[in-house]
């Protein structure tokens, strides 16, 4: 196996094609990490997770370092929100009547209710917080209020 038969093993060796690989983690959704990737992600949500960042600050007001870390775990939620919404709409659109479509949408799906989780824990651990420490914040309920008959 040392005659050179192994084509293609070893990854991209171009400087283009290393560009590309190093946006293939997009393809699995929110695994990416190069600048490139980064630049594309904010490009397909329409906005940064500094953005995402400054406005959940605004609206949470942080008063010591746990809330703020609380406050960036929502963000980073949030923005992960939005990027998947726009990997499922990009791949619904694309993938329409291809076989194995119905596989990318459940892994979008279990990336959603993952996601979901974290920014539901983070926003809870805020207030449980904000609760024990006399400094609450009236925030919007997620747990669905019974109908009125």
């Amino acid at each position: 196996m040392t005659d050179g038969s192994r084509k293609g093993i070893g990854g991209p060796k171009t400087p283009e094609g290393k560009r590309r690989s190093s946006l293939n983690a997009m393809k699995h959704a929110l695994y990416a990490a190069s600048e490139q990737a980064m630049e594309r992600l904010n490009e397909e949500i329409g906005r940064d997770y500094a953005d995402m960042y400054q406005e959940m600050r605004a609206y949470f007001k942080p008063t010591d370092p746990l809330e703020e870390l609380f406050v960036r775990r929502i963000a980073r939620a949030a923005w992960r929100t939005l990027y998947t919404e726009a990997v499922e709409n990009r791949d619904m659109a694309s993938l329409r009547g291809v076989p194995g479509m119905t596989s990318c949408y459940s892994n979008i799906i279990r990336n959603e209710r993952f996601i979901d989780i974290q920014l539901h824990r983070a926003v809870y651990a805020l207030e449980r917080k904000r609760k024990n420490s006399g400094n609450e914040l009236n925030l919007p309920r997620f747990t669905r209020e019974p109908a009125d008959a």
